[in-house]
């Protein structure tokens, strides 16, 4: 019944859920890693993603605030 009623939530604000991710994750860096790393295992064993699909894939990574360390950790790298 719970799960129902979290799935009832998010269809009913998808964007209120999504964006409370972050809050549920908290601020350790290697756990919202290791989430985002299963949310790209669980996309890639449904096959190719689409553009929609990777649009939402990207704008979870900027939630986890993931992309931007993997940016600047590039970036430090060629400098």
């Amino acid at each position: 019944e719970m799960v129902r009623q979290q799935y009832l939530l998010v269809c009913l604000d998808q964007e209120r859920a999504v964006s409370a991710l972050p809050k549920l994750l908290g601020t350790e860096p290697e756990a919202r890693k290791l989430a985002l790393s299963a949310i790209h295992r669980v996309l890639a064993a449904t096959g190719e993603i689409s553009d929609e699909g990777k649009r939402r894939l990207k704008r979870i990574e900027e939630l986890f605030a993931v992309e931007s360390e993997r940016r600047s950790k590039t970036e430090a790298e060629h400098a």
